[in-house]
Parts: structure tokens; C-alpha cells; sequence
């Protein structure tokens, strides 16, 4: 069976949420506080026999509708980005080893 979803953006703090919807209409949109942006998108899901549901890909995306500015919402996402740690460099072999491996080479 073919649901429809959307997917709404929030702005502080900056996170998404993915609702299901009966059809895939702005109008008929229930908006919660704080949504910057929204987006639909389809997905097939099916009852197996033991009852486990399994999911298809999402597909059918619509485009962004921007309820402020676009600017705002990419400025917010960049800042967003930024401010994550950035992953620190694992630590390489300890000077020791690099000495005896060294060695071992030169033969």
C-alpha cells in the first residue's frame, strides 16, 4: 500500500520530523509551531504474513515549501554544520614503533 509522508523542518533548534498524511496537500496540513518548511514524499509498505511491515524506499519527493525566506532556513543549516565536532584524527603508531619499523626496513 502506498503511504504518503511529510517532512517538516523545524529552526531552533534545527531538526526535521516525519509525519504521516492521508494525502499530499498543503491545504489540508495541520502545521505544528515552529515549522519552517515542509516536504512530501511516498513510500510502500506491506503487511508480511508473520506481521512484520516492511518499507520500500522513499520516493515521489516533492520540492521544499519555504514558509520564511529559503536564505534563512540554509543559514541556519550552514551554522548548523559548523557547529558540529569536527572527528578527530585517529593517533597514528607511537613514535617507538615507527623507530623499530624503520629498522626492519632499512635491512
Amino acid at each position: 500500500m502506498l503511504k504518503h509522508y511529510v517532512i517538516l523542518t523545524f529552526l531552533n533548534p534545527l531538526r526535521s520530523k516525519v509525519i504521516e498524511v492521508r494525502e499530499r496537500d498543503e491545504d489540508s496540513l495541520d502545521l505544528p509551531e515552529g515549522v519552517v518548511a515542509f516536504r512530501f514524499f511516498d513510500r510502500n509498505e506491506i503487511l508480511a504474513e508473520d506481521g512484520e511491515l516492511l518499507t520500500g524506499r522513499k520516493k515521489n519527493f516533492s520540492k521544499v515549501k519555504y514558509l520564511v525566506p529559503r536564505e534563512v532556513v540554509e543559514n541556519a543549516y550552514r551554522k548548523h554544520l559548523a557547529s558540529l565536532e569536527k572527528p578527530t584524527k585517529p593517533e597514528g603508531p607511537s613514535k617507538e614503533f615507527a623507530k623499530r619499523m624503520r629498522c626492519l626496513l632499512n635491512r
